[in-house]
């Protein structure tokens, strides 16, 4: 039986692959990195006295069902370096860790490189990389991956007031992402009530364009939220300086009085968004892809016809949740045309 390759090995990829191989059907997953596990491996569980539903315990097996499974042949470290054939019979030349070549002959293709992260080095006016308390979500998440149920690795005694600052690299036009991404209110909100969990003094605020209703994550906690003294300012700043004390000041306009406003905060969080992944170029020629108008991938013809399927956030921004379940679809897809042609040759 010739198999599925997937290339990428996060979320999306992992979770496409552990569903083949379950139905017994080969899977070659291709990743750049050393490992499998994409960006979602070095996430934090942001759950308290109660789970916030961040879905980073969906992830939690996958990994290693993945790595256990005799159907599923891991190439990390390799590069994809050419395709050629149609649906049914791909030859798919693959550049190993080691230098050698392999050629794989595969059924069907599932494409998977998820996203990059925005570079926050781009919005300089923040203060990303030249001020200490100036952090990323992506730093965050890492961050919270070390807490103990004790501390956070990140909180001292002289952080009184933080504040998050919404959509940094999406929804802005001249940086040519007019798009959300569907991730950074979920994940900023959550953070901040880990935060507030764990140092119920510190007072957070969050200044917003709009909060977007992804997963009902805002309507499920606002109240509980502006109860516990969280703020939120309807304001978009414009730079964050360091103040002569050696903390940081967020300048905003102020809607209500038409003026600009300098706000002293001990630490500010970047709600970073996703761009799409740094080697989409080089993967859209291989495959022949195309892209949407947000610069993400997709598919030229129907999917079912070509035998060449995207998952996850290769094609727009999703969070964990989506993006499994996004794989999960594409798998079934694959396995029920697979059945499908069992039955016409009579194996089944």
């Amino acid at each position: 039986m010739r198999g599925v390759l997937i290339v990428g090995g996060g979320i999306a990829g992992c979770t496409a692959a552990d569903m083949l191989a379950q139905s017994h059907i080969p899977v070659y997953i291709v990743d750049k990195s050393k490992n499998i596990g994409g960006k979602a491996i070095n996430y934090g569980c942001k759950a308290t006295d109660t789970c916030l539903k961040c879905n980073m315990c969906l992830t939690q097996d996958i990994w290693q069902s993945v790595n256990d499974n005799r159907y599923i042949d891991i190439m990390t470290g390799a590069d994809v370096l050419s395709c050629q054939g149609d649906k049914g019979d791909y030859r798919v030349m693959i550049r190993l860790d080691d230098g050698l070549e392999r050629e794989i002959n595969v059924a069907y293709i599932i494409v998977a490189i998820g996203f990059q992260p925005y570079d926050l080095k781009n919005k300089g006016f923040f203060g990303y990389g030249l001020y200490k308390n100036v952090l990323g979500g992506l730093d965050m998440e890492q961050l919270l991956k070390q807490r103990t149920p004790e501390t956070l690795p990140f909180i001292n005694p002289s952080i009184k007031k933080l504040a998050f600052l919404q959509c940094v690299g999406s929804r802005d036009v001249q940086d040519k992402a007019p798009y959300c991404s569907k991730v950074c209110c979920a994940y900023a909100l959550r953070m901040g009530q880990t935060i507030h969990y764990y140092y119920p003094d510190i007072k957070i605020t969050y200044f917003y364009m709009d909060i977007q209703e992804v997963g009902g994550v805002f309507s499920d906690y606002y109240d509980k939220l502006v109860k516990n003294g969280f703020r939120f300012v309807l304001s978009r700043p414009v730079m964050v300086e360091q103040a002569d004390d050696g903390g940081l000041e967020v300048i905003h306009e102020d809607l209500a009085k038409a003026s600009v406003v300098r706000e002293k905060f001990d630490m500010v969080i970047l709600s970073q968004g996703i761009r799409p992944a740094d080697d989409i170029d080089y993967i859209a020629d291989v495959f022949g892809l195309g892209y949407d108008a947000n610069g993400f991938l997709k598919g030229i013809g129907r999917w079912s016809e070509t035998g060449i399927y995207l998952a996850g956030a290769a094609k727009g921004p999703m969070n964990i949740a989506d993006s499994m379940a996004d794989a999960r679809r594409v798998a079934m897809e694959i396995i029920t045309d697979y059945r499908i042609a069992a039955v016409a040759s009579g194996v089944m």
